[in-house]
């Protein structure tokens, strides 16, 4: 592998690195609205459960409560997705490495050209 190669591999994984960066950050900021959404929703469907006879209030706090399983559902989706980018990216990072660091074992142990 020339050096040209590897510099190219080693500019490859600092691009990596950084959109692993990204996705850490969109992952935290995916948990802590997930957290939210869900302890939102219980707090609603807890409040219709408790709500004296008064219908109305049922109905207006059971359907707040969907709304916000629904955002909760869809901010999970986007973690998950998240995690699987970062993942991803984290996999590729590995792959470029082993490429990197193969040479030099195969060099070592007298099986270079």
């Amino acid at each position: 592998m020339t050096n040209e190669q590897k510099r190219f591999k080693i500019q490859k994984i600092e691009s990596y690195k950084e959109q692993i960066s990204e996705e850490n950050k969109e992952s935290t900021k995916k948990t802590f609205l997930f957290g939210l959404a869900a302890a939102a929703a219980l707090c609603t469907f807890t409040a219709a459960a408790n709500a004296s006879t008064d219908t109305a209030s049922q109905v207006i706090n059971a359907s707040w409560g969907v709304l916000n399983t629904i955002l909760s559902a869809y901010q999970l989706k986007g973690l998950i997705e998240s995690i699987s980018r970062k993942t991803n990216l984290q996999s590729k990072v590995e792959d470029i490495c082993s490429e990197l660091e193969m040479p030099e074992n195969e060099e070592s142990r007298g099986m270079g050209k």
